[in-house]
């Protein structure tokens, strides 16, 4: 551990330490490839490795001397890793990328020194990925961009969906809804103290420019190390091996959107809106202006309602919306499937509406799109009203369509091994399906915030879809920003999320649509 007001004089302990060692370390460094069935890296040769394990033990020695900190010697193997933890059938592929690399061309080495909050050594780290006001005092403001600190033990007082974490920005503790922040590395959050390189060549850090500059701003960030390995001062150390991927010219690409339900009649109306909007003889009476104007009759009668409600005409709106949105951004959709939940069909004929093509495309009622059955109250499922009947009232429904999970498979209460199965099964058999045709398509999922407010179905889509249309990188396609909504009973479920972020790409592969 270092004391803050000792971190300068460190950092000239390894200034010095670089200099003094810069004619005595071989360029290029010769590196051996060694390869398992769980790692794949580049090892330092045994003789090199006890140069640099000498250069160690200098900047300990220079350490102690002029900042008092006592640095722990080197005594593991020198390697850089390539991979690790891979599935064991991708072993070839990553042996063949990693032989591919010329370590005989050589490259520039840094010597960089970081420094940690030891506060917070064993927690996991994460980014916010969208903001979050609170809506309880117990609750985390979140920022984009700010990292938080978490650990497993203080996950305890966290109810399903949400978790309990340190900002690094603000340093105040709380609540924070889990699908607002990814995973990060620990090292996003290291602060940068110096940067030197151990060839002859001018030190980043003491070069003056503004490089130098920024090495004492704090937070380590992309454009500090794209700064620091800039390509062009290295061009005539190591020219750049370029990985250049198979041409996917001649693969089709498929655009996904996955889209929750509008607002629903019984969470705005309450769960009594049947008694209240149907009289004895069974005939609907609206009372207010956000109840549809009319309602499809069902064969089983009105209390059918009870389990499988409409959308409200805000809702209607807010599908037609997307639609429209959909429309100008000069997107069209092939292929709609949907959950046989009546709010599901309507919120996906609204989408059509907006986007003109009502009439055109057909809606494909999947019953293995269903939320999670334990969900369900009572001991039956809904009775859902036929596609026959859906399209007797004039919606457009599929009712040649076979579902690939009938009514008769799901069960009640199901466990969540189940479900999750559930989700994978239907994902992948209908992508594919639409994949068979051999042509560029998008499809559409209208779902349950079950499905679409966790990772279940994202993760089963991203196992489902071929290698050349899973997200890479920034290329992740139009995803949708998020707005805090708590029910009475305090905490059931995360936030869910809305609008478009208009910083996506427009030629994106995957997207996700929530409503």
């Amino acid at each position: 551990m270092c004391a803050d007001g000792k971190v300068e004089a460190l950092s000239d302990a390894l200034q010095a330490t670089v200099a003094a060692w810069k004619s005595r370390i071989p360029a290029p460094l010769p590196l051996e490839l060694y390869t398992s069935s769980t790692f794949i890296g580049l090892f330092v040769e045994e003789e090199v490795a006890e140069v640099l394990k000498g250069f160690a033990a200098d900047f300990a020695t220079e350490a102690a001397a002029k900042a008092d900190v006592r640095v722990e010697p080197h005594k593991k193997q020198l390697h850089v890793t390539l991979a690790y933890h891979f599935q064991a059938g991708h072993l070839p592929v990553l042996e063949k990328l990693a032989k591919n690399v010329d370590v005989s061309s050589g490259c520039d080495w840094l010597a960089v020194l970081f420094s940690r909050d030891i506060r917070f050594a064993n927690h996991e780290t994460l980014q916010v990925m969208y903001p979050y006001a609170p809506q309880n005092d117990d609750e985390l403001e979140l920022v984009p961009g700010d990292f938080i600190f978490m650990s497993a033990v203080e996950q305890s007082s966290a109810s399903e969906g949400w978790l309990y974490g340190t900002s690094l920005g603000t340093g105040l503790s709380g609540l924070l809804p889990e699908n607002y922040v990814n995973r990060a590395d620990e090292s996003d959050t290291w602060v940068v103290h110096g940067s030197h390189s151990v060839l002859n060549c001018a030190s980043p850090s003491s070069s003056g420019s503004s490089v130098a500059a920024s090495l004492f701003d704090g937070k380590l960030s992309d454009s500090l190390l794209d700064s620091l390995m800039d390509p062009c001062s290295l061009a005539g150390i190591c020219p750049l091996q370029v990985s250049r991927p198979m041409s996917s010219s001649s693969l089709s690409k498929m655009r996904l959107f996955v889209c929750r339900h509008g607002e629903r009649m019984d969470v705005v109306f309450g769960k009594h809106w049947v008694a209240q909007c149907f009289d004895s003889k069974g005939r609907y009476i609206r009372s207010n202006l956000n109840m549809p104007p009319s309602l499809p009759a069902r064969s089983g009668g009105h209390r059918d309602y009870d389990k499988d409600c409409p959308i409200t005409v805000f809702g209607s709106t807010q599908a037609r919306l997307v639609g429209e949105a959909l429309l100008e951004s000069h997107a069209a959709i092939d292929f709609v499937y949907c959950s046989p939940s009546l709010r599901c069909v309507q919120t996906a004929q609204h989408i059509l509406q907006g986007l003109q093509q009502d009439g055109k495309t057909k809606i494909r009622v999947e019953p293995g799109l269903f939320e999670w059955t334990k969900w369900v109250s009572g001991t039956c499922l809904p009775t859902w009203i036929p596609p026959a009947e859906l399209a007797a009232d004039n919606l457009s429904v599929d009712t040649t369509y076979r579902p690939h999970v009938p009514i008769s498979k799901l069960a009640v209460s199901e466990s969540y091994d189940t479900y999750i199965s559930r989700s994978f099964q239907v994902t992948r058999e209908i992508l594919a399906e639409c994949n068979n045709l051999g042509q560029s398509h998008a499809v559409c999922f209208e779902l349950h915030v079950s499905n679409t407010n966790s990772t279940e179905l994202t993760a089963c889509v991203e196992c489902s879809l071929p290698l050349s249309h899973r997200k890479h990188g920034p290329d992740r396609g139009p995803c949708f920003l998020p707005r805090g909504v708590h029910s009475p009973d305090s905490r059931p479920h995360p936030p869910k999320l809305q609008g478009l972020c208009p910083s996506c790409p427009k030629d994106s592969i995957l997207g996700f649509l929530c409503l």
